[in-house]
C-alpha cells in the first residue's frame, strides 16, 4: 500500500503494549522500593520488570516502524506526529526552564523558618556558572544547587 492510497487518517487496532508498559512500570516500582529498603526478594521483579520494559519498548517500537514502513500512514499522520513531538519539546522547555532557573535566581532571597537560606556548595554560586557550558551540561549543576536548596529545609 503505497502513501497515496493509505487511509485518510490511519487509526491503529487496539494494541496490549501500554497495558504491558503499565504492568512493568509496577514491578519496576515494587522492586526498586524494595531493593532501596534491603528487601532480599526485591532485585528479582526489578530485573523482571527492566526485562518486559525492554521488551514492550522493542515490539512497540517496531510495529509502529512496520506499520510506517508498509505504507499506511499517509503525510497528514506524518505531519501530526511532527507536531506533536514538537509540542512534547515545547512543553519540557516551558516545565524545566523555570524549574532550573528559579532555584538559583531565588536562593539568597527565600525565608525559611525565619531565617534567609544561604545555599553554599561546590557549584553553587555565580562564580561557578561557566557562561561557556551549554544549558544541557549546565543542567546537573543547577540540580545540585536545587538539592541543596531543598536539603536545607529540612
Amino acid at each position: 500500500m503505497s502513501a497515496k492510497s493509505a487511509p485518510y487518517y490511519f487509526v491503529p487496532e487496539l494494541s496490549a503494549w501500554p497495558a504491558l508498559g503499565a504492568l512493568a512500570m509496577l514491578f519496576f516500582i515494587v522492586g526498586a522500593a524494595g531493593w532501596v529498603n534491603g528487601v532480599a526478594w526485591a532485585p528479582i521483579p526489578f530485573a523482571f520488570a527492566l526485562g518486559l520494559l525492554f521488551f514492550v519498548l522493542y515490539s512497540w517500537f517496531r510495529k509502529v516502524i512496520s506499520e510506517s514502513e508498509t505504507g499506511q500512514y499517509n503525510d497528514r499522520v506524518d505531519v501530526s506526529f511532527r507536531w506533536s513531538m514538537g509540542w512534547f519539546i515545547f512543553s519540557e522547555v516551558m516545565f524545566f526552564c523555570p524549574a532550573f532557573l528559579v532555584p538559583c535566581f531565588t536562593r539568597d532571597k527565600l525565608p525559611c523558618r525565619g531565617w534567609v537560606i544561604s545555599v553554599t556548595g561546590p557549584f553553587c554560586g555565580p562564580a561557578s556558572m561557566p557562561f561557556g557550558l551549554t544549558p544541557a551540561l549546565q543542567a546537573p549543576l543547577k540540580l545540585q544547587c536545587y538539592g541543596a536548596l531543598a536539603y536545607s529545609y529540612h
